[in-house]
């Protein structure tokens, strides 16, 4: 029964490392017209995102219609959102590697949405491809070109014991619930022993095997991430030639260092600590 659960969780970490990774950046496969995926891809986003810029990427705001309008427009738009409390950069001189400037017309009419799904839509909107990006951190939000935001690393911790955890199999020292003796006791005739048998211990032996399945889990899970997600970030025990890393803490966390897409991906599998 262990074996078969460890085989279903990690099929299920697999595959959703998988499905992340065929997408670049996250959320460009989509369906009904993109809208679902282009609303996850903003809700990881903001998870990302910290301080004053991640209250800005929550706020719901009623609507915006734009038709036509320059960029400028919807830079000065969110300065407002922000009240002063985020500054807003635009990256001009990258974005202009796109064909991007403060007159680019921005055409948009949304409804009941947050401000991370308008910033999801005008990058999606600025560059089909998907050249264009943006990430909030404290008080910045910064709107560029991937290549422009990727030259910088960031690190973040995941929790990952909830899918490495595997039912410990108790065996023959498991406690056996003597139902007669209950039932005694239950009447008030209860004999005073312990409705209990068995020696209810663990073998230290098989506590200690344990422990290295889950060294052994963690570190093909690492390697699992390193070969499907952005493979040439890497540099895992000294091999590749990428700047990104991963190391275990604990056998319970992964400490992960690489660009704002990498994480972004990886938030859709695991639980983000920030």
């Amino acid at each position: 029964m262990k074996n078969r659960m460890l085989a279903i969780s990690f099929a299920a970490v697999l595959a959703g490392t998988l499905s992340a990774s065929a997408q670049s950046p996250l959320g460009r496969e989509s369906d009904e017209g993109g809208q679902t995926s282009k609303a996850a891809l903003a809700k990881v986003r903001t998870t990302l995102a910290t301080g004053s810029a991640r209250d800005l990427l929550r706020k719901r705001v009623a609507e915006v219609d734009w038709d036509e309008s320059p960029l400028e427009d919807v830079v000065e738009w969110l300065r407002d959102q922000g009240e002063g409390n985020v500054n807003i950069l635009f990256r001009w001189n990258a974005l202009q590697n796109e064909g991007i400037d403060r007159d680019s017309p921005v055409t948009m009419s949304l409804r009941g949405i947050t401000v991370g799904d308008v910033m999801v839509e005008l990058v999606d909107q600025l560059s089909t491809a998907g050249g264009v990006t943006f990430h909030g951190m404290d008080n910045r939000l910064t709107v560029s070109t991937k290549a422009d935001l990727d030259r910088k690393l960031y690190t973040r911790v995941y929790q990952v014991m909830d899918i490495l955890f595997a039912s410990p199999d108790f065996g023959r020292s498991a406690p056996v619930v003597d139902l007669d003796k209950a039932a005694r006791s239950g009447k008030g005739g209860g004999t005073g022993q312990s409705i209990f048998s068995g020696s209810g211990g663990s073998n230290s032996d098989d506590l200690e095997e344990d422990e290295t399945e889950i060294e052994q889990r963690i570190d093909q899970l690492r390697d699992i991430i390193a070969a499907s997600i952005e493979p040439d970030s890497w540099t895992i025990d000294n091999v590749g030639t990428g700047r990104g890393s991963i190391h275990v803490f604990q056998r319970r966390f992964l400490i992960v260092r690489n660009t704002v897409e990498v994480h972004e991906q990886l938030a859709g599998v695991f639980s983000l600590r920030e």
